[in-house]
């Protein structure tokens, strides 16, 4: 009789286990059908690399150390003009000239716009001191005329008292 089943305890990956991990692509080559090989004419198979029946190859990735560092075979010696190569130093001392110029036109609008926003602020900083100047003005004479109207207010309440005083004074002096 057959052994039932049983359940396993090997842990299974998760699905994105692997995720950050670069695989390298593998390196691989192959052909054309033969009917499709055959089609591509003679002078562009020249071009590429063949196997030994002369079938065009194609790879996966370009290979690690390719010769003349991958500049092709015909163009490997060609190199600047002597004229190119005589003037370049000028080019460069040109260009050179043209960015400490375009440096020296950006640090000096930076140099205005700095100074018209310095005197933007002070000019803003005078006219609220002088708008503070008069608000604690205002505030201070409006606290005037109204300890002015509360004296004229309280005047009869002192005289009363006053009035007072005097008679409580008077009827401690009969007493004695």
């Amino acid at each position: 009789m057959p052994m039932a089943p049983t359940p396993s305890n090997t842990a299974i990956p998760h699905a994105n286990a692997n995720a950050n991990i670069h695989a390298a692509p593998r390196y691989d080559s192959w052909v054309l059908y033969d009917d499709v090989d055959a089609s591509i004419p003679r002078e562009v198979r020249d071009q590429y690399q063949t196997d030994d029946k002369g079938h065009v190859l194609f790879f996966t990735a370009p290979p690690q150390n390719r010769p003349k560092h991958g500049v092709a075979e015909e163009n490997a010696t060609l190199g600047h003009s002597a004229r190119y190569l005589s003037g370049i130093q000028q080019h460069r001392a040109e260009r050179e000239r043209k960015r400490k110029e375009r440096d020296e036109a950006l640090r000096q609008q930076e140099a205005d716009r700095a100074a018209r926003d310095s005197e933007v602020k002070e000019q803003t900083a005078r006219q609220m001191s002088a708008a503070a100047g008069r608000q604690i003005g205002d505030w201070i004479l409006s606290m005037q005329r109204e300890n002015e109207e509360m004296e004229k207010e309280l005047a009869p309440v002192r005289a009363q008292k006053a009035a007072w005083i005097a008679e409580r004074d008077a009827l401690k002096g009969q007493g004695q």
